[in-house]
């Protein structure tokens, strides 16, 4: 996929919304577009302030060829950002080859979303039922299930020691649900393509290695 065009977002100090919202609704925005969409035309995010501060910040990017970003920007759910206060969207620019910040990759943390004690408590009803049911052959009872649990919370205290990964509450934009989606970041030596998730973040193998950008505020 061509990543040699973005488009930079802004979140002004009186913007009704706060950062961690527009993240997620970004989100939201970039996987209705992305999954309808072949590899070639996908787009991808970028959180600039995140790789150098290790936190959400206040600008976010989209990087894609100058037709995806388009269409991207013409897309119903998109032009939500413009019509917000304080809320910049800077039009289709090229790309920089290169920034003093250098390169970074981002990418979703589902190791991490799996140690939660929100998704352990899911997990644990569904085994219990399935448990109680005779339908998990490994799991013969309840009391199984509690030890797995265990288990897995010992586990949460370890994530919790890394400190790249940010979480944001997001929207399924299939589905009227919310869950809470965590995200690392990479620095890389260099330029780097692949295609991304459906998410706009590079999948655990194919790291997409784009230049940080901080743009001025408008």
């Amino acid at each position: 996929m061509k990543t040699n065009f973005y488009i930079g977002l802004q979140i002004g100090k009186k913007c009704e919304k706060t950062n961690h919202e527009l993240a997620a609704r970004l989100i939201r925005e970039v996987h209705h577009y992305n999954k309808n969409e072949l590899n070639d035309e996908k787009v991808v995010v970028s959180f600039p302030e995140m790789a150098i501060n290790n936190k959400l910040g206040h600008q976010f990017q989209v990087f894609g060829s100058f037709e995806a970003l388009e269409k991207l920007c013409n897309q119903y759910g998109f032009t939500y950002f413009s019509a917000l206060r304080e809320c910049f969207v800077r039009s289709i620019r090229p790309a920089p080859i290169s920034t003093e910040h250098g390169y970074y990759s981002f990418h979703r943390n589902r190791s991490h979303e799996r140690n939660t004690p929100a998704y352990v408590a899911k997990t644990e009803a569904k085994l219990i039922k399935r448990a109680m049911e005779g339908k998990n052959k490994s799991l013969k009872s309840a009391e199984d299930v509690f030890k797995r649990r265990k288990d897995m919370l010992e586990n949460i205290a370890k994530k919790d020691n890394d400190k790249n990964v940010i979480h944001i509450r997001a929207t399924s934009s299939t589905q009227d649900r919310g869950f809470f989606l965590y995200i690392d970041y990479k620095k890389h030596d260099e330029h780097k393509t692949n295609t991304p998730n459906n998410y706009g973040m590079s999948r655990a193998q194919d790291a997409i290695a784009l230049p940080v950008i901080l743009d001025p505020f408008i």
